[in-house]
């Protein structure tokens, strides 16, 4: 391990799951001005996230995920990249994340839940002094297949959100979550997964395309990185020093 290593620098990373699904999911790091080295890894196994802990302060650094079967990889992920700023989550000082949040509505086991229902999901709680709420990423991915078909980043939606149109499919099961976000970039815990059903009609609208390959990812880091978190649905990373 490089000196100069500090264990309170730390930066956790998630990603979406892969359908079908993988034997597990390979993270790799760099230092800027350094190669990938992709015989040394950390195997996050079947987990779509991971805590990378003892990075050096003032420092940036590189990741990439890919997904793998057997003796089989995947290419990269795109590049997330996130700097340690002195240890000090970008506010010069310890930075707490907001609490987890609680995905409200459509209550879990709901049943007959319309094809355009509105997420709703509890207070914004964080424990800083002056932290607020600056955005909110909501996910929702099919049941049977754990099919992403909603996964979007808002700064406006922040505990309300229309599903758009032609995202639901009638007499469907779902489950979706939600994550809060300061505006030091800081993520709370994603909330506990609530399913709901959709009602059976006969206009059923049109079913998302679901996608097998890894694909961007993108960030969102306490040191003033942020990226997106549109409307797809692609292995994505969030950083950020807990």
């Amino acid at each position: 391990m490089p000196a100069g290593l500090y264990a309170d620098c730390q930066v956790t990373l998630a990603w979406d799951a892969n359908h079908p699904t993988p034997d597990g999911y390979r993270l790799f790091k760099r230092a800027s001005g350094d190669s990938y080295n992709y015989h040394n890894f950390t195997d996050a196994g079947l987990s779509t996230s991971h805590t990378v802990t003892g990075l050096s302060d003032d420092t940036t650094y590189h990741f990439v995920v890919r997904a793998y079967v057997g003796s089989k990889e995947s290419g990269n992920s795109n590049e997330a990249t996130y700097t340690c700023n002195g240890g000090a989550g970008g506010t010069g000082g310890t930075s707490n994340p907001p609490l987890q949040p609680v995905a409200v509505a459509p209550a879990d086991q709901a049943m007959d839940v319309s094809l355009r229902p509105t997420l709703t999901s509890s207070t914004f709680i964080d424990h800083d002094s002056g932290d607020h709420h600056a955005k909110t990423r909501w996910e929702i991915y099919r049941l049977d297949d754990d099919a992403c078909v909603l996964d979007t980043t808002s700064t406006s939606a922040l505990t309300r959100l229309k599903v758009p149109a032609s995202t639901l499919s009638s007499f469907t099961s779902y489950y979706w979550s939600v994550t809060y976000f300061d505006q030091n970039g800081d993520m709370s815990v994603p909330s506990q997964s609530s399913t709901f059903t959709t009602l059976q009609t006969t206009d059923a609208g049109t079913d998302n395309t679901q996608n097998n390959a890894p694909a961007a990812l993108s960030t969102s880091s306490s040191s003033g990185t942020s990226g997106g978190g549109g409307g797809g649905c692609f292995i994505q990373a969030l950083l950020g020093r807990p």
